[in-house]
């Protein structure tokens, strides 16, 4: 979580970041959004990518 910070992409567009655990951002950003709501999620690949996966997905 300590990655997490301000992107500047080569648009120059400030993009802010935040760092957030898989059950914080369930309850947290996710279920304050709708299907509008563009995000990205970065996750490792680790042993809890699938599940990361499926809990960020808009499907």
């Amino acid at each position: 979580m300590r990655s997490a910070k301000k992107w500047l992409t080569g648009t120059g567009v400030l993009i802010k970041a935040e760092g957030y655990s898989g059950g914080d951002m369930k309850h947290g950003p996710i279920a304050l959004i709708d299907e509008k709501m563009s995000t990205m999620t970065v996750i490792s690949k680790d042993n809890a990518y699938e599940k990361m996966r499926e809990e960020s997905s808009n499907d």
